[in-house]
């Protein structure tokens, strides 16, 4: 099934991924930081609640960090919309991608194969 919209990058590095963040991304990881903190805010006694609220801020955090980088690679490959990187990286053809790819299987099935 092709992408939805036109293709930038199918495996796109992490240094990519990271400095191409929007500010939504931004909102999402703070948003899910500050959610995971609310229900232990209330915790007793009260001289556990600052370190569950650091454990579950850690938490929301790194959630928060895993969505956002799930949001960027569907981003690269086309999933969701990604005007903002077509223009900034231009895009590849679905039979480019599809090349890619049966290139990697190939190259990976010649490794498994006892030939």
């Amino acid at each position: 099934m092709a992408p939805q919209y036109p293709i930038v990058d199918p495996d796109p590095s992490f240094f990519k991924r990271l400095s191409n963040y929007r500010l939504s991304d931004y909102g999402l990881i703070a948003g899910l930081t500050f959610i995971s903190i609310i229900p232990f805010a209330r915790i007793r006694p009260k001289e556990h609640r600052r370190i569950w609220r650091a454990y579950m801020g850690f938490f929301g955090l790194f959630g928060g960090f895993l969505c956002t980088e799930q949001l960027l690679t569907a981003r690269f490959k086309g999933n969701i919309e990604n005007q903002d990187l077509v223009s900034k990286y231009g895009s590849i053809t679905h039979e480019e991608f599809l090349l890619r790819h049966n290139k990697t299987d190939q190259h990976v099935s010649e490794l498994t194969d006892d030939g």
